[in-house]
């Protein structure tokens, strides 16, 4: 069966586009990575940087949930980092390494540095359960310890904290919100000393312009029941597949995570991911290459596939119903005679899945809980959800800041011996930096570090079949 497998791939355009990745060029996929820890105005040896994870999710959250761990003595650790947990900062190095000698490229190191927040709270001191000694020179030959840190952005964190309560006259929603978010994080980039890159927004937002939206005094702009979340819900929804904001590398992104029809007219690039056999292409070290308009990627490790689309139609729907609010007022009804007539024709708005891509050829229809609406945008979002999958796939050796937030994919796929592909979005990406062997034993900075990233794409059930 592997046989056949591999048989089939190199007759594919899968083959030739591996060959392509591979013929690429040297890619910068190692980096030594190094910390800088300050626990208020003391400066903490780190001797070993040991791995980060950082979770980006594309459709609940706004920024990254970023974690690391480092080594550090225990008698500093419980002495100046735990007194000071509520001022801590790191600043992380990422200077990139060639592949085989390991050696540093010069000339392009990056630093962030991030607020630090300990994992675990806890002080040996005060619970008493062992012994710490006070003298330092004893205390440096004490046991090491993995200390984990959560890393804040800190232009998120001043933004978090800010409050307005602005009224949005005739303005699109989109584009109120791009230059809310853009004039209050510029802001809050130079309280902090750091760069504010753009805005990225996603057209097909909602066109549809209110007379005013007023929001109170007080409101956060960001977070569940901020400003943003706040428009939304006032004007019926920004995108008919979904909506989320989500700020990465100093960019804010606003965009639609269920859209599957973005890939062949979207401005930006696409990427393009070839899932091949796990044993196919082992340990490949170029895993991607980068053209003008799009990112094509091989993803050579473990896939996760989850269709719930047929219970979610089943259990929810696949239609919905509801009274036109905004007809309410406006020739809702007639007399005639001495009868109120109410036409259901005009006044009723009922849409649903397409037959073709039903779990039935029933149209389930469910009515909606208000029974009057008119949040278009919101209603067709909830439908949209119902008609997709999710994948997940392992990208290895990868640059992960290559993928930007609800970023149009095309996943391409062997069935059988017929190649085939499915459009849709990426809804969020984990990654992870782990050590490639030991080093020479030198220190933090010797190591060598690999990216590998899970990247969770939301598909549309409809299958194309691509022409070898």
């Amino acid at each position: 069966m592997a046989e056949t497998i591999i048989s089939d791939i190199s007759q594919t355009t899968f083959n030739r586009e591996v060959l392509k990745v591979i013929n690429d060029g040297s890619k910068r996929v190692f980096y030594k990575w190094r910390a800088v820890l300050m626990a208020g105005t003391n400066k903490v040896n780190t001797y070993y940087f040991n791995g980060l994870n950082n979770t980006r999710d594309y459709v609940n959250q706004y920024t990254d949930a970023m974690c690391l761990d480092l080594v550090l003595n225990n008698q500093e650790y419980q002495r100046l980092v735990v007194p000071n947990r509520n001022l801590l900062k790191i600043r992380l190095y990422k200077e990139p390494v060639a592949a085989l000698s390991g050696n540093s490229i010069p000339g392009q190191i990056v630093s962030q540095e991030f607020i630090a927040m300990l994992y675990d709270n806890s002080s040996a001191i005060m619970e008493s359960n062992t012994m710490m000694n006070t003298n330092s020179d004893v205390g440096n030959k004490a046991s090491l310890v993995t200390v984990r840190f959560f890393l804040l952005n800190k232009t998120i964190e001043n933004l978090r904290l800010r409050t307005m309560g602005p009224t949005i006259r005739e303005t699109p929603p989109g584009e109120a919100l791009r230059g809310i978010l853009h004039q209050e994080t510029l802001a809050a980039a130079s309280v902090v000393s750091e760069m504010y890159r753009g805005f990225d927004l996603a057209p097909g937002h909602n066109p549809v312009m209110k007379k005013q939206i007023m929001i109170p005094h007080g409101t956060p702009i960001i977070g569940e029941g901020g400003l943003i979340r706040q428009v939304e819900e006032d004007v019926g929804g920004i995108y008919n597949s979904g909506f989320n904001y989500y700020f990465q590398k100093g960019f804010w992104f606003m965009y639609p995570p269920f859209s599957t029809d973005r890939y062949n007219n979207c401005n930006s690039k696409t990427l393009t991911i070839i899932n091949v056999p796990q044993d196919r292409y082992p340990s490949m070290e170029r895993t991607y290459r980068e053209t003008a308009s799009q990112i094509i990627v091989i993803s050579t490790g473990a896939t996760v596939h989850q269709d719930n689309s047929g219970s979610a139609q089943k259990n929810d729907g696949n239609a919905v119903m509801y009274v036109d609010s905004n007809k309410i007022y406006n020739d809702f009804s007639k007399m005639v005679g001495e009868d109120l007539i109410v036409d259901a024709k005009t006044n009723v708005n009922k849409f649903g899945v397409a037959e073709a891509n039903r779990t039935t050829s029933n149209k389930e229809v469910v009515m909606k809980n208000k029974g009057v609406s008119s949040q278009y945008y919101k209603e067709f979002s909830k439908l949209s959800l119902r008609l997709g999958m999710v994948i997940g796939c392992k990208w290895e050796n990868a640059d992960p800041d290559l993928i930007y937030p609800g970023m149009p994919v095309c996943f391409m796929f062997l069935d059988g011996d017929q190649p085939r592909q499915v459009y849709g979005s990426v809804i969020g990406s984990s990654i992870i930096v782990t050590a490639q062997g030991q080093g020479n034993g030198s220190g933090q900075n010797d190591r060598k570090f690999a990216t590998s990233v899970m990247i969770s794409v939301f598909l549309a059930n409809k299958i194309d079949i691509k022409p070898k």
